[in-house]
């Protein structure tokens, strides 16, 4: 599973500095297998060369696909027109569609799930990752399989952070475990997204459910589109892979 996020952790005290998406934290990404790595890095390439390469726009070296840049047509995005852009946008969303893989998210309000009265102050980025993967889990238990999660830029400090609050949470006795993750090989992984293509893909996946709740469901028209590729979207919360927490 590669995963990714959108939103930052903490909350804005001045109203003046806080954005539209300040109180909602993204965790998401795709699932697939090995055999399908090929698919989404050919495509990547092929964006690269369409979108960019043959209208002779030189990228930096550590140039990423990034969908809020591109929404915003920050450098190098400003070389394309909004239609461009949007094409740009088809081609990477055509690309998880097309081939066999699946998608999770959890969303979060952070001002309403990850600050006081609770009996302890979840940090969003394990809270929401957390839910991931538990997502994760029952895709390969139903495989009868075993998996490994790899998360971009994944520093030493968030995941000593990430793994002193997952242990807080399964400390708290009123917080439900629904599984154990032991088909999830060992540590999370650190992904580096210039090396692993399909990182720059979560990217778009992620963002889409972010915009769509934190603009209270006006954005849906990219979250519409690939609602369908999610997992059980017909389970309940529990289990749902497309979960949001308001």
């Amino acid at each position: 599973m590669y995963l990714d996020e959108s939103g930052v952790e903490g909350l804005s005290s001045n109203p003046n500095k806080k954005s539209l998406d300040d109180d909602w934290f993204t965790s998401g990404g795709i699932i697939i297998n090995e055999d399908k790595i090929g698919e989404f890095e050919t495509s990547h390439a092929e964006i690269i060369y369409e979108f960019f390469t043959k209208r002779g726009v030189t990228l930096p070296k550590d140039f990423k696909l990034h969908y809020r840049e591109a929404r915003q047509r920050q450098s190098p995005y400003d070389h394309l027109s909004e239609k461009e852009i949007g094409e740009l946008a088809n081609s990477v969303f055509n690309t998880v569609k097309k081939i066999d893989c699946v998608l999770v998210s959890s969303s979060i309000n952070k001002r309403t799930h990850c600050s006081k009265p609770y009996p302890y102050t979840a940090n969003v980025r394990a809270y929401s990752l957390l839910l991931c993967l538990e997502r994760f889990q029952y895709f390969l238990e139903e495989k009868n399989e075993e998996g490994i999660s790899i998360y971009e830029k994944l520093t030493r400090s968030m995941r000593r952070n990430i793994e002193k609050d997952l242990k807080n949470l399964r400390d708290l006795t009123n917080f439900p475990f629904f599984t154990s993750l032991d088909k999830i090989k060992g540590k999370i992984r650190n992904g580096d997204p210039i090396k692993e293509k399909v990182l720059q893909f979560s990217d778009f996946v992620v963002y889409t459910p972010h915009i769509f709740f934190y603009t209270n469901l006006k954005c849906s028209n990219r979250f519409n589109e690939i609602h369908y590729k999610y997992y059980n979207t017909n389970g309940n919360w529990k289990t749902n892979g497309c979960i949001y927490i308001i």
